[in-house]
């Protein structure tokens, strides 16, 4: 082959090299490397207001904070009962522990924003009608587990608790959070936890429970639209595993497929098929105590990205689509 032979070969192979460094991996991927118009984030920063207020003359201190923060602080400030329960969380030796972690962990906006405009950008390009407006209100909750860690008030503002993004602190031990869950307590985390809520509160639609399939199906779709805002996110963050639980589950995936056809399991609405596949828990004791839970999370995201792959369809078409057999028909899924 001569000089000029070789040049033209590298000049038109320069554009398919590029195009697979960039986007590596299955057709799905390709989808999803999207450009999108920045979005401008805002961060108001009442964990720093709140903890910083004088409590000397603490109704003063709150009753101007609520100005800006009518979110946290819409109670009667003239009633004592009230301000008792704020004084005592502003000055609880536990929750002053917090806001310092917090503080040294989050000193900045930028900080915080760096970890959620990506992800913001992206759901307010797949779902302008629904735009999150970019205002981050940022708090400590004490580690309330009874809330999430992110959540939209009426205005589409994000609300995040900053205490659960603490990379796996100590703390959450000590208040009884199982390790497997303190795990996804990194900073990375974030913008997961940012369009999962979205897609709980704005997307998914109410369906009754069906089978495992149909289960498995549903939670592939808030996956997919999760990994969809963020196409970097690596799975042990997008899933929720350690990287060990996800080297078991790719290896065995073929294995657990074959034991849920073959055992009648993909039709099941029975209660112990459906804690066994899509509980959460450290590990799924039935298979290994090297595989992780919620393995039916994980097929079903590979029989969402397998539909992605092989079908023309949007994402809003693909989460809007209630044929769950179908989606599961065409998908062509089928691991060895």
């Amino acid at each position: 082959m001569n000089r000029l032979t070789k040049k033209t070969l590298l000049l038109l192979l320069f554009p398919i090299l590029f195009w697979t460094c960039t986007h590596p991996g299955d057709p799905y991927k390709q989808k999803l490397h999207i450009k999108t118009e920045p979005c401008n984030m805002m961060v108001m920063r009442y964990d720093k207001a709140f903890f910083e207020a004088d409590t000397n003359a603490f109704q003063q201190a709150m009753t101007n904070l609520s100005h800006d923060y009518k979110l946290f602080l819409d109670g009667d400030l003239s009633d004592p009962e009230v301000l008792n329960y704020l004084r005592g969380f502003a000055t609880d030796p536990f929750a002053r522990s917090l806001f310092q972690k917090v503080a040294s962990k989050y000193p900045d906006d930028e900080s915080i924003t760096n970890l959620l405009k990506d992800a913001t950008a992206k759901i307010n390009h797949y779902y302008p009608e629904k735009k999150l407006n970019g205002k981050v209100y940022t708090c400590i909750l004490g580690l309330d587990q009874y809330n999430a860690p992110i959540f939209f008030d009426n205005e589409n503002d994000i609300i995040v608790s900053l205490d659960f993004y603490l990379d796996n602190d100590e703390d959450y031990a000590r208040v009884g959070i199982p390790q497997y869950r303190s795990l996804r307590t990194y900073s990375s985390y974030m913008a997961r936890d940012l369009a999962k809520e979205y897609y709980e509160t704005y997307i998914k639609e109410d369906m009754e429970q069906g089978n495992l399939l149909d289960e498995m199906v549903k939670a592939g779709k808030e996956l997919y639209f999760v990994e969809a805002t963020n196409p970097d996110m690596p799975d042990t963050v997008l899933l929720g595993y350690t990287q060990n639980q996800l080297s078991w589950i790719k290896e065995s995936e073929g294995e657990v497929w074959r034991d849920i056809v073959g055992n009648n399991k993909l039709y099941s609405s029975q209660r112990e098929v459906f804690m066994m596949m899509l509980n959460d828990g450290p590990f799924t004791q039935q298979y290994s105590y090297d595989a992780p839970s919620r393995i039916g999370e994980y097929i079903g995201l590979q029989i969402i990205r397998s539909y992605m792959s092989r079908n023309d369809v949007s994402l809003q078409q693909m989460l809007s689509d209630k044929d769950l057999q179908g989606i599961f028909n065409e998908s062509g899924y089928r691991p060895k």
